[in-house]
């Protein structure tokens, strides 16, 4: 029912486009839009493959959203399935590899933990970013490590004015929700500043999901004009939240009441973060330009959980520095030093039980050939892992306009995912149950997980009233790295980190952007994929868990007036299952709609959504043995964003 309203809207959409006059106005994201995640340069769009997204800053404040996951969830390919409502970890896949295999960038800093290999995108604030880019498939050899189904490189403003321009958000909702935040900056001649500040709070939907956060960044950037530009900056986070776990509720006794009894009334985390950058660019008359970034990222986490005895902190640290230079507009070539490093402590027994490092050597290069109508692209990077050893990852890209309005672009690339320093240097843990003893260590001689990712994408653009995008993509991974148990006697059993499974994902991604007129625009993607692994010496691959074949976002927006806009979405998902091959407890299909109201009242812009209005009780995770973790069903969210410039 819910795909024939979706038709029906869009057999509706086309047919008013014959008949009302067609908007001429400027689009949001043109082919001159430059984006510099793509390649080692900045580049447009009209070069970039279909594989690329990019996010504006418009489109964000457009969103009114309180996290940076309800904008990457409604794009094609991508997938942020939810644990509870806001502050709970929130984790991405790209094309349905692990959310290990994605890296998630800062202005081109790691984020990802080198204790996990996992980001928490819920811990990055939203009032700071400029414009969000997205690359689907294997990167490494652009970025080197953990880029093996893609890169989300979110990227902070910079002010541009020389006058002060100051931005005030006040957003309140269900849940006793509310958060507040301001950014102020300005370039009144050589020096730049911005500083920008929000804070968070919620109740939470759940018992134990209550949510407390804290955000501030700044920025100070200087021109030397023919000597170059520096700019120093940091971001700091720091969060409190609850921990509610799974519902031991079965899913056909949810009523809005009984699942939200939490599974572990008593589990608290705190979150601290803190990257420092530092850069510095030099462009010179003669197209030779150098970069040098140097930047450290501190985290820590503490985990209690008094109903198990749990009392534990992590703390991680990442250190580097990168040089490039790039002989424009066709070769770049740099080299990057790392330093991870993880230091855990159990404080209840007041013992040390992880103070380990690993380091990382790269070298790499790119090289674009560019001949109109082709575009031909051939990078090539070398990580060297100071325990895993090297890997090498080249990458070919093709674009072809063969007219104003077309595009076909190829791409193949090799990535790869060194193992994590739980991985490597879980420490040796030794529990009995029942007679029964276990034993968890981790392992020193692993290999690196390994990809090659294929694309072929197809591309139309007329105007700024339609733009069509379609996408093929293949990836094998192997030498996967999992978890297993082992019986070493009847008695004793060891869990290890071990290189025993390969995957195979294939799938296409639709994208539909048209403006229908003056006041109608709407927009489609749809993504069909299968995900499969298996072990090494197993059968025949299997469909993974938790990974839908298909997902359909829709949006419809209404403009009447200059100052008033209204949105509809719709995000449909297939069901799933939560073990490999359709076994294990199946996740329903849902198909959740929010509505949005933004009106603009001189330099202020009001609005009100709607998330779930039909009340749809559903899930998106397991535990992996039956349990699920609920989410909301109707939530109400209402908002004012001030802008003042001097």
């Amino acid at each position: 029912m819910i795909k024939k309203v979706l038709l029906a809207i869009i057999i509706i959409g086309e047919l008013l486009s014959g008949v009302v006059t067609w908007a001429q106005g400027e689009a949001e994201v043109n082919l001159n839009t430059i984006v510099v995640s793509a390649g080692l340069s900045p580049q447009p769009l009209e070069q970039t493959a279909t594989n690329v997204t990019l996010i504006t800053a418009e489109q964000i404040q457009a969103a009114h959203t309180q996290d940076i996951s309800q904008l990457l969830n409604r794009l094609a390919g991508l997938d942020l399935p939810k644990q509870a409502s806001l502050g709970n970890i929130q984790r991405l896949s790209i094309r349905g590899v692990s959310s290990q295999q994605v890296l998630i960038l800062l202005d081109g800093y790691p984020l990802n933990s080198p204790s996990s290999g996992l980001t928490d995108l819920a811990q990055i604030p939203l009032e700071n970013i400029a414009k969000i880019e997205i690359i689907r498939g294997a990167a490494s050899a652009l970025y080197g490590a953990n880029a093996v189904g893609g890169v989300v490189n979110i990227i902070t403003k910079k002010p541009k004015e020389k006058s002060p321009e100051t931005t005030i958000n006040i957003y309140g909702g269900s849940f006793n929700t509310q958060t507040y935040s301001f950014s102020f900056g300005a370039k009144p001649g050589d020096l730049d500043y911005l500083v920008s500040s929000s804070r968070s709070f919620a109740k939470g939907w759940r018992k134990n999901n209550d949510y407390e956060n804290n955000a501030l960044s700044t920025r100070v950037g200087y021109d030397l004009h023919k000597l170059g530009q520096l700019a120093v900056s940091n971001q700091y986070y720091r969060s409190s939240l609850g921990v509610p776990g799974i519902s031991n509720i079965p899913l056909d006794q949810w009523d809005n009441h009984k699942e939200r009894e939490a599974a572990s009334p008593n589990a608290r985390q705190e979150d601290h973060s803190n990257l420092t950058s530092f850069e510095y660019q030099l462009n010179s008359a003669e197209q030779i330009g150098a970069t040098i970034k140097a930047y450290s990222n501190d985290t820590k986490q503490i985990y209690r959980n008094t109903d198990w005895s749990i009392d534990d902190s992590r703390h991680t640290n990442t250190r580097g520095i990168k040089m490039q230079l790039d002989f424009l507009p066709r070769v770049n070539t740099g080299l990057e030093y790392r330093k991870d490093s993880l230091w855990q402590r159990n404080n209840d027994l007041q013992t040390e039980v992880i103070n380990e490092a690993v380091l990382f050597k790269s070298l790499y290069g790119q090289y674009l050939l560019k001949n109109e109508p082709w575009l031909f692209t051939l990078g090539t990077r070398y990580d060297h892992h100071s325990i895993s050893g090297g890997q090498f990852n080249p990458r070919v890209g093709l674009v072809y306009l063969f007219s104003p309005d077309w595009k076909f672009t190829m791409n193949a690339a090799r990535g790869f995912r060194p193992p994590t320093l739980n991985d490597l240097f879980w420490p040796l843990n030794r529990e009995t149950y029942y007679g029964i003893t276990y034993i968890t260590v981790g392992n020193n001689n692993l290999r690196p997980e390994k990809a090659v990712s294929y694309d072929l994408g197809l591309e139309n653009h007329y105007q700024d009233i339609w733009q069509t995008k379609g996408t093929l993509f293949y990836i094998t991974t192997r030498d996967l790295i999992l978890w297993q148990q082992d019986a070493l006697t009847l008695t004793t059993y060891r869990w290890v980190p071990k290189n025993i499974a390969q995957g195979k994902n294939v799938g296409f991604e639709l994208e539909i952007d048209h403006k229908i007129n003056k006041v109608l625009k709407h927009n489609l993607n749809y993504t069909a994929m299968q995900a499969q692994g298996k072990k090494e010496n197993g059968p025949d691959y299997l469909l993974l868990s938790r990974h839908p074949k298909h997902k359909l976002n829709y949006g419809l927006t209404y403009s009447p007036l200059e100052t008033l806009q209204i949105l509809i979405e719709n995000q449909w998902l297939s069901a799933s299952f939560e073990q490999d091959g359709e076994r294990g407890a199946r996740i329903p299909a849902a198909s959740i709609w929010n509505v949005k109201l933004n009106k603009k009242v001189n330099a202020a812009v009001l609005f009100f959504k709607t998330e779930n209005i039909f009340n749809k009780r559903y899930a998106r995770l397991t535990d992996g043995f039956g349990k699920f973790y609920p989410l909301p069903g109707r939530t109400f969210w209402f908002g004012l964003n001030l802008y003042f410039s001097d």
